[in-house]
Parts: C-alpha cells; structure tokens; sequence
C-alpha cells in the first residue's frame, strides 16, 4: 500500500465533508401520517437554535431556587398498593 494518507485520517475528512454537505442543506421537518415540510433554515441554523434553547434552559433551571418538579413523598395513606386494591 503505497499511500501516503493515514486511513482514518482519510475517514475523518470524509466523514466531515459530509458533514458539512448536511448542514448547510436545508431542514426537512416531519408531518403527521408521513409527510415532510422543507423548513427555510438550514440543518447548521437549526442546531444552533436548539443548542440556545437548552442553554437559556439550564440557565433558567440553575436560577431557580427549587426545582419545578417535587416529588409526593408516599405514605400509607396514598401508597400505590392501597390506590390499586379493587374491592369487590
């Protein structure tokens, strides 16, 4: 094998160049029952928008000074084997 090119150096760019083609196509999104609606931001925009919107969330969520989901501590009254119990 008389080449001078690593092969996984040759994957590398591959892979990334198809990357690259991805991204910088346009976003097709999903419809219900199997249809698709090509959106007017591109696979890149679309990533970058997402990643914004788990930011500000994990920056609201570490703002917050309890979380918003509180766990019902069980207790014999409400547990879950005396709620599923079916009396004839």
């Amino acid at each position: 094998m008389e080449n001078s090119e690593d092969p996984i150096e040759a994957n590398v760019k591959t892979l990334m160049n198809f990357a690259d083609i991805m991204l910088k196509q346009k976003s097709v999104e999903s419809l219900p029952f199997g249809g698709k609606r090509k959106l007017s931001l591109s696979n890149a925009e679309r990533l970058d928008w997402f990643a914004e919107q788990v930011v500000a969330e994990h920056r609201s969520r570490l703002s917050r000074p309890n979380p918003i989901v509180l766990l019902k501590q069980l207790t014999p009254q409400n547990s879950v084997t005396d709620s599923a119990c079916i009396t004839p």
